[in-house]
């Protein structure tokens, strides 16, 4: 439970490291803005992540009002826009490639045209001092995938799956050990959530 995760974060984090928090399907629960404004405003996170489709403006202000920097991941531009008028701090633009929860099917694009195009609008959303900064996520293992998302003006990445098959990651270890074993024909998309 999340109780039990945060104070593994702050047993084994370094004193200065600062608590974030993914919301990940929150939007499907009945009066799900309001656990996120309880969750938020109880634990004070530095940061937030939204997972779309579930990236809803009134969860994005509720958390910049409550002090929290809001880092939305979406699948498609016009999420990104949305999330960006909404006040979001930085866009995870999550291609087709990726895994773990898959994004909607029937809208987005893979992760590099993806990510490109969301790098171009991001500074229209910013100010003088900064812009959103825009992030790929989505079969990007190693350092050439990082260097492709930032030659198409990306700041970084996001090493979801990736990294989740580490040591330092919780997770089945069976698990973990079978994703270290298959190859990309090997994965199934699905729309199990």
């Amino acid at each position: 439970d999340l109780r039990r995760q945060v104070n593994i974060f702050h047993e084994e984090a370094p004193k200065k490291a600062r608590l974030c928090l993914g919301f990940i399907g929150f939007s499907s629960l009945r009066n799900g803005s309001d656990k996120v404004r309880a969750v938020i405003e109880e634990y004070r996170p530095f940061a937030v992540q939204f997972f779309a489709p579930a990236v809803m403006g009134d969860n994005i202000r509720v958390a910049k009002d409550l002090g929290s920097l809001v880092v939305a991941q979406v699948g498609n531009e016009r999420d990104a826009r949305d999330a960006l008028s909404a006040g979001a701090d930085c866009i995870v633009a999550q291609g087709r490639e990726a895994g773990g929860h898959g994004l909607r099917t029937n809208v987005g694009s893979s992760t590099l045209p993806l990510a490109e195009r969301i790098a171009k609008i991001a500074p229209s959303y910013g100010d003088s001092q900064s812009s959103p900064l825009v992030l790929a996520a989505g079969g990007i293992v190693d350092g050439r995938g990082l260097a492709a998302s930032l030659a198409l003006g990306c700041d970084g990445c996001v090493f979801g799956t990736r990294l989740w098959a580490s040591n330092e990651a919780m997770g089945s270890v069976r698990f973990k050990q079978l994703l270290e074993k298959v190859g990309p024909d090997q994965i199934l998309r699905t729309r199990v959530f």
